[in-house]
């Protein structure tokens, strides 16, 4: 029997970077990560900059709804691990670079119980690409909430 992974995940109800409010999901940090001056919220970043980290969350979403090899495993995680004390979290805070071609460049997020999940989840997000460029002068990394619980 043949599963549309697209479908079942539909069905288990997993939301996939889900998007939250005006964009209070998404902050920027200047290339180092570390708080402090260079810090922006998302409420108080350029229209421009809110705009591309909603297109990369969207592009996110899409990329866990497709139906490789890698996307299957994960959703499988996922789905074996909800509700259990060893579960996956609800949502991951993941940071991302994105190159001047928006190519992901590098991906930073906290470890899920399972190594071969966090392998899966950075070969996700690593081999993507958004398709257009960062602004010029937009701080790195975006920081997304990605949901992973069923809703």
């Amino acid at each position: 029997m043949v599963l549309n992974w697209r479908r079942m995940a539909r069905l288990l109800g997993f939301c996939t970077a889900g998007l939250s409010g005006a964009l209070s999901s998404a902050d920027v940090r200047a290339q180092g990560g570390t708080p402090g001056t260079d810090y922006r919220s998302a409420a108080t970043v350029p229209v421009e900059w809110q705009q591309f980290a909603q297109r990369t969350q969207q592009r996110i979403g899409e990329w866990l709804q497709s139906e490789d090899e890698d996307v299957r495993r994960f959703h499988a995680y996922l789905h074996d691990r909800a509700g259990g004390e060893a579960g996956a979290p609800d949502a991951l805070i993941v940071k991302i670079w994105i190159a001047a071609d928006g190519k992901i460049d590098r991906v930073d997020f906290p470890p899920l119980p399972d190594a071969r999940a966090n392998t899966d989840l950075r070969i996700i997000l690593e081999r993507g690409r958004i398709d257009q460029p960062p602004p010029a002068d937009m701080l790195q990394p975006l920081h997304l909430k990605v949901a992973l619980k069923r809703q």
